[in-house]
């Protein structure tokens, strides 16, 4: 993207040494339901080692406008590597390997990653970018925070519905308790539900463990139990100490 005004003058542009998109994969325990799909994390990631410059730098990239297009530069070079089956991969996963010893994603991995809420109000871009990908499509699952969805409510089902056409599964990122559970039980038009994965915010998981009885603690066997009936990933959070079939540990 072209330069912003808050580069400073002299100095390296952050935005110029953003790394192109990195696969990890989700350190997984047995799923919610047992038949979901390996899942992997494509990452925004800036040259630095620092998180809290990692996040200051992503929220001053969201302020200066460059954040989405950064995001659709990310995809623009992964989605071929999905459509080819050639995404790279750290080699301690469970992974096909080809001939000349580089280790790949097999199509059976889901590769997620969450967006900021700019494509929710603005998402011709993006989904012309996908449109070019289907078979990378179905291996890609877009999540949205819960406060950008809040955000742009106007332009949300219509963006949603459009990317769920596309084969494209969603993920509702940073589930907070404080939020309407409205939001995770958004429909299509088939009456199926938009979100097939849900991850929660650090404060949620943080009021569960609480000695006090609290509002999080209360609604998330309801949660849970939705999930399960509805088919919906849990992704983040593995609570239940004696259970070993709740969900994806945390990553």
């Amino acid at each position: 993207p072209a330069c912003t005004e808050q580069c400073s003058t002299g100095c390296h542009c952050p935005y110029q040494t953003a790394r192109a998109a990195s696969c990890w994969p989700h350190d997984t325990t047995v799923d919610l339901q047992l038949n979901h799909r390996p899942l992997c994390y494509a990452t925004l990631c800036w040259q630095t080692d620092d998180k809290n410059m990692q996040h200051a730098l992503r929220q001053q990239a969201s302020a200066a406008g460059v954040l989405a297009g950064l995001e659709r530069q990310l995809l623009a070079q992964l989605l071929p590597l999905m459509n080819d089956g050639t995404v790279p991969l750290m080699p301690d996963l469970e992974v096909s390997a080809s001939p000349a010893g580089t280790v790949f994603i097999s199509s059976s991995t889901m590769i997620a990653m969450t967006i900021c809420g700019e494509h929710l109000l603005q998402p011709e871009a993006l989904l012309t970018l996908l449109r070019r990908y289907p078979k990378a499509c179905a291996q890609l699952m877009i999540g949205f925070t819960e406060a950008d969805l809040l955000q742009h409510q106007a332009t949300v089902t219509s963006t949603l519905t459009q990317l769920r056409e596309l084969g494209i599964q969603l993920l509702l990122d940073q589930f907070s308790r404080h939020a309407p559970l409205g939001l995770l039980g958004m429909l299509n038009s088939s009456w199926q539900p938009l979100f097939l994965a849900v991850r929660f915010a650090e404060s949620f998981l943080l009021a569960l463990q609480q000695h006090n009885v609290s509002q999080a603690q209360l609604l998330y066997p309801l949660l849970k139990q939705y999930c399960q009936q509805q088919h919906i990933r849990i992704l983040g959070c593995a609570l239940d100490s004696n259970s070993d079939s709740n969900s994806d540990s945390n990553s």
